[in-house]
């Protein structure tokens, strides 16, 4: 307790209480141990009552319920969330990698196609802003959103992996496939970029 840095502690709080006020809700702290509740008794009479009564100390995991919804508590904590669970990346994910950090000649082409996506879209939107009459403008705009969202979707295996949504189904990119097949029954030179 006395290698503390009061001082600190009490800028901290300050700040915290002055200028992010509406950024703490509620606090629930729980199974606080004895150290912190002496620490807690130093530090209350600093805070605004209002602070300090936007944080609560709970004496065990089912106290939560009674600002929870037991539906939203992970289930380590009494609770009725499905804990989550992490899947590793596979042997498929890093080959993955692997194939698609050596294809440097796509990972370049597909830069330079998300590159001037981009740069055509931001222009037909400019053009699209300052146009009274844009009515081709819009259909123009609309099939440039569409070559830019290609052309990302083309450029993502290089810039990024697949990531634990992937690899439980909840997120499906066959991007990423696709890429994998087209360079993993071709030799690099042989590929064609489109």
């Amino acid at each position: 307790m006395r290698n503390i840095d009061f001082q600190l502690v009490r800028n901290f709080l300050n700040l915290f209480q002055n200028y992010y006020p509406e950024s703490l809700g509620l606090g629930l702290i729980v199974n606080a141990s004895w150290i912190f509740s002496s620490c807690w008794s130093m530090i209350c009479p600093w805070l605004d009552s209002d602070v300090e009564n936007t944080i609560k100390f709970l004496r065990k995991e089912s106290d939560l319920t009674k600002y929870i919804d037991p539906m939203n508590i992970p289930q380590r904590l009494q609770g009725k969330h499905v804990n989550f669970r992490y899947f590793l990346p596979t042997d498929e994910d890093q080959q993955m990698i692997e194939i698609f950090r050596q294809d440097q000649k796509g990972k370049q082409f597909n830069e330079n196609n998300y590159q001037q996506a981009m740069t055509k879209y931001i222009q037909i939107t400019l053009k699209w802003a300052q146009n009274e009459d844009n009515s081709n403008l819009i259909i123009e705009r609309n099939k440039s959103c569409r070559n830019l969202l290609n052309a990302y979707e083309n450029l993502l295996p290089y810039v990024t992996t697949r990531i634990h949504y992937h690899r439980t189904n909840e997120i499906h990119e066959p991007i990423f496939e696709m890429t994998y097949k087209k360079l993993s029954e071709t030799h690099f030179d042989d590929v064609t970029y489109f």
